[in-house]
């Protein structure tokens, strides 16, 4: 089945498409757009693509309506190339706002885009944070509407920020801001916000919730001109906040967002990537957050006929403890332009760690080796990191393992050494983990490090268990 998945990416989000190749071990599929002087675009898929499940990749951010008719082109050359389905992955879906007749003699915009990228033919979409979720009811076909909260969440938290707040910039993102705090642990505030015009134009009344003498995480789906998230910061330094963070999903960022921003009380703004190709200088105040390991996975799971449910609450454990609260296993924040060339470069070695809890496991290794091994095996000519970690664990434990689930590239801490490792995280279930020490039949989270020399997997959890007692982890 996986070699019928081909991905695609558009020219709006060229280096999505292409983290998410790499993260699924595929080569990205060929194509081309050519634009004429009169404006007009051409796309051209430059392989065959007849009874293929095409994916293609399509932000449709600057310039708004050439990336929107792209996305249509593209899913009608697809269809008309016989490809037997075509999943519109649109990171950010513009025209998301209008999504209501407010007021007389306006397009309903949303639904018109909607019934555009029907009528090209698309057989499923999958897009992020919806700024209005009912537009997923104006497709006949199935729209899934993924969270970027637990990316950010993740990346929030591993900035280590005490006494948090989290606030919603106006009533009508409560509730989404509601479930940043639940997941952060954090007490939640709400903007009193006042829309003028359609131009921008707003007030922020009042904070409501206690912020002195917190930090303050201001949350929002996407930033245009920057106006709200700026006003909202300055009042909550003015209701006594001692630091402003912003975390949004969309950067729809204009040259003006940028300038307020470097202006203003607000001291690092998370983002995602599903808007690359902003036409304005960014600000240093941007933090990135890469959406591309949970596209991966939808897709993946899309492909594989199995549930996409899980993405909008699970993500990976960020640190596995023993049961003193020692931290044996902690996943760092994951940049790939800051990997030294060493770790690329690095001769074979074994896979990095497995952790394992009552038939669940997670499994750790090295995906930039062109080769790694666990006891018994190493990866096979045309193997993919995902069927090479199937395989060996199937010979390992005995059993028809169900394929893995890609989690995430990770930076990673292992403990006790502080040695830091970058690899790729795999997660799965089983009934049974073999001559994995049974871990099935204990309720506890074993970690093994296949790099020491203990001895024989079946051994590792032993040794462990006597070095550190029981080992037990969170978020799994």
């Amino acid at each position: 089945m996986f070699d019928e998945m081909m991905i695609f990416g558009g020219s709006a989000s060229g280096a999505l498409t292409a983290s998410i190749c790499r993260i699924l071990g595929l080569a990205m599929g060929k194509s081309e757009v050519l634009r004429f002087p009169e404006g007009n675009l051409f796309v051209r898929v430059l392989e065959n693509v007849r009874g293929r499940h095409v994916y293609l990749v399509q932000s449709t951010g600057f310039p708004a309506n050439d990336n929107f008719m792209e996305l249509v082109f593209w899913i009608d050359a697809f269809k008309r190339a016989s490809a037997a389905s075509v999943t519109a992955v649109v990171p950010y879906f513009s025209y998301a706002k209008g999504d209501k007749k407010d007021e007389p003699r306006v397009s309903i915009r949303a639904r018109v885009c909607a019934d555009a990228i029907e009528a090209a033919g698309v057989d499923r979409v999958v897009t992020m944070d919806l700024h209005a979720p009912q537009i997923q009811g104006f497709f006949k076909v199935p729209v899934d509407d993924l969270y970027a909260l637990p990316p950010l969440c993740d990346a929030i938290k591993s900035l280590g920020l005490a006494n948090l707040v989290v606030v919603a910039p106006d009533a009508g993102f409560a509730k989404k801001a509601r479930q940043y705090a639940a997941r952060l642990g954090a007490p939640l505030a709400i903007a009193d916000k006042q829309r003028l015009d359609h131009q921008g134009g707003i007030v922020i009344s009042d904070i409501i919730g206690d912020v002195k003498g917190r930090r303050a995480l201001i949350v929002d789906d996407f930033a245009v001109s920057g106006g709200t998230l700026v006003k909202v910061a300055q009042k909550l330094v003015a209701n006594g906040a001692t630091d402003v963070l912003a975390a949004i999903t969309h950067g729809v960022f204009t040259q003006e967002c940028m300038d307020r921003l470097d202006a203003s009380p607000i001291r690092r703004m998370l983002v995602t990537d599903t808007i690359e190709s902003q036409p304005v200088r960014l600000s240093p105040k941007l933090q990135v957050v890469s959406i591309a390991p949970l596209l991966a996975e939808a897709i993946w799971r899309i492909h594989t006929r199995q549930s996409i449910s899980v993405l909008f609450e699970e993500w990976p454990a960020t640190v596995v403890e023993d049961r003193k609260g020692n931290a044996l296993l902690e996943f760092l924040p994951f940049d790939e332009a800051a990997i030294p060339n060493a770790a690329l470069d690095a001769p074979l070695t074994h896979a990095l760690a497995i952790v394992a809890c009552q038939g669940k496991y997670l499994f750790v290794h090295d995906v930039w080796k062109k080769q790694w091994e666990l006891p018994g095996g190493s990866i096979e000519a045309g193997e993919t990191t995902r069927q090479c970690a199937v395989r060996e664990l199937r010979e390992e434990t005995g059993q028809q393992v169900p394929d893995l689930h890609f989690k995430g590239l990770m930076k990673f801490r292992l403990k006790p050494d502080n040695r830091v490792e970058y690899g790729a995280l795999y997660a799965g279930t089983v009934d049974r983990i073999g001559p994995f020490a049974a871990c099935a039949e204990i309720d506890e989270i074993t970690l093994w490090d296949l790099r020491t020399d203990i001895g024989p997997v079946a051994e590792i959890d032993k040794s462990l268990a006597e070095r550190f007692g029981p080992l037990k982890g969170r978020q799994i």
